[in-house]
Parts: C-alpha cells; sequence; structure tokens
C-alpha cells in the first residue's frame, strides 16, 4: 500500500536550486571549450538539463522509497483514447491559434517582425554544424522522447501530490500547471495543456497517458517546424514572410477554446479527489 506522508519530506525549492546551480557549473564549464558552436551547445544543454531533474526524481524516489509501479500506474483497460486524442489536439490547435495572434499584434505594432519569422526554426543547416543532421535528430529525441517523460515524472508525478498535501488537489492541479506554463514560450497555451494532461493522470490513473499525450503534442509541433522550415527553402529569390491570418487564427482559437473549456469545466477535479499514488487500492 502507497504511503502518502513520503511526499511530505519531499523539498520542490531543492529542485529550483539544483536547476540554477547545475546551470551556473554547465556555462562555468562549457565555456572553457571555445571550439564547440552553438548548435553544439544547446544540444549538450538539453541533455544536461533532463539529466539533472532526472537524477532529483530519481534520488527522491530511492531515497523515499516510492513505489515506482503504483506511481507510474497502468493504462486502464477504458482508456477514451478518442477523447484524450482529441482534447490534444485541441491543445494544439488553440497554440496554432494563439501564435497567429501573437505575430498579427506584433506585426500591427512593427510590420518589420514578420521578416524575422523565417529565421526562428531551431532545425540546423551545414551552415550551422558540420553535424547538423545528427543534432536535429538529437533535438528531436530530447523534445519528443526525454522531455515528455521527464517532465511529466516532475509536473504531474512530484510536484501534483506535493501541492495536493499542501494545498489540496485544486489548487495543486493550478499551481503545477502554472508552474509549467510559465517554463514554457506559450505560457497560455502550456498552461492549459498542464491543466488538461493533470486532468488526464487523475481520471486515468497513470502517468504513461499524460507522457503520451505530450509525446503526441511534441511530435506534432515538431513536424509542423519542419513544414514552417521548407517555405523559406522554396524561395529562390527574395524573403518569404509569412502574414498572419487573423481571421483563421480567431477561428482556430475560439473553436479549440470553446473545446478545451467545456473539457476543463466538466472534468476538473473535485475537492476530494486524490492523486493515483495517494488512492487506497492495490493495483
Amino acid at each position: 500500500m502507497a504511503n502518502e506522508t513520503v511526499f511530505n519530506f519531499i523539498k520542490v525549492r531543492y529542485i529550483a536550486l539544483l536547476i540554477i546551480i547545475g546551470m551556473i557549473l554547465f556555462f562555468i564549464v562549457l565555456g572553457k571549450f571555445k571550439g564547440i558552436g552553438s548548435p553544439e551547445k544547446s544540444v549538450i544543454f538539453g541533455f544536461y538539463f533532463y539529466a539533472v531533474i532526472s537524477f532529483w526524481i530519481l534520488r527522491n524516489i530511492k531515497k523515499y522509497s516510492i513505489d515506482y509501479k503504483k506511481f507510474i500506474g497502468f493504462i486502464p483497460a477504458d482508456c477514451n483514447w478518442l477523447e484524450v486524442i482529441g482534447i490534444v489536439f485541441a491543445i494544439i490547435i488553440l497554440s496554432v491559434g494563439l501564435n497567429e495572434l501573437r505575430m498579427y499584434l506584433l506585426s500591427t505594432l512593427n510590420p518589420a517582425v514578420l521578416s524575422y519569422v523565417p529565421g526562428t526554426s531551431t532545425f540546423y543547416t551545414a551552415k550551422d554544424s558540420p553535424i547538423a543532421p545528427l543534432l536535429n535528430f538529437m533535438e528531436f529525441f530530447i523534445g519528443v522522447i526525454i522531455a515528455p517523460i521527464v517532465e511529466e515524472f516532475l509536473f504531474r508525478g512530484f510536484l501534483l501530490h506535493r501541492f495536493t498535501i499542501k494545498w489540496g488537489i485544486r489548487t495543486a492541479v493550478l499551481a503545477s500547471s502554472f508552474i509549467f506554463g510559465i517554463l514554457h514560450a506559450d505560457i497560455l497555451g502550456a498552461f492549459l495543456f498542464g491543466l488538461v494532461m493533470c486532468i488526464l493522470y487523475l481520471k486515468t490513473g497513470t502517468i504513461l497517458v499524460p507522457i503520451f499525450c505530450h509525446m503526441l503534442n511534441n511530435c506534432v509541433a515538431f513536424g509542423m517546424e519542419m513544414l514552417g522550415n521548407i517555405a523559406p527553402k522554396a524561395a529562390t529569390t527574395g524573403t518569404v514572410t509569412h502574414v498572419p491570418n487573423v481571421g483563421l487564427a480567431l477561428f482556430l482559437t475560439l473553436f479549440s477554446g470553446i473545446i478545451i473549456i467545456y473539457y476543463l469545466y466538466h472534468n476538473f477535479p473535485k475537492r476530494y479527489w486524490v492523486p493515483p499514488y495517494f488512492r487506497k487500492y492495490e493495483e
């Protein structure tokens, strides 16, 4: 039987301190290697960053004898995958709509900002590094495989359980999702994504479902970025400028926003709900 008291001793502030110290040490050490280019440093940092978080997670699992099988859970036979995948794509659509609206507002204030859109791709070329294909694969591996696993264990796993003890399940869902949101570029989209992942974790009783959804979300994001990266290369002269379609952006935002709000309203946890690790039943 799982013992929820172990989360009384886990200090979330230590992971923040560990990340800060780790980042300082990383830049000090890597700064001494002048021959390493920026693309290589970016990839190395990605692996290092998630390695630091993974160390904290594994250390706490071992230190407090957390039942990892109970913590991970098992996918229920009656899991509604259509609903799961549908709500994930609703969030993806919302992110696209919000990004278009953001670009439209920025272009209204300064039209020149549109000319920088093609340069926002994170895909490396031979001009960036002689090992660009390998770096792109590593970026994909970090973003689609490593990040979803580590982030779900941290935010929907440790933070959600720890915050539930401190503030109750509803505040825990909001707080863990808020922290998740502010650590991403698309704050609102990431916050809503965090809320949905918390709900899916609570409803299914397994962190495997949020991990799958996170992987799917990031994979689609990489795919969309690849398509966006092709457009500039298709032009032989001039600059390809992406012009935001405000009408389409509003439609996508409203359409997906209504779906997400409806889902959150009907599935937001009740006050008596508890995270999967605290439930009084054996798998």
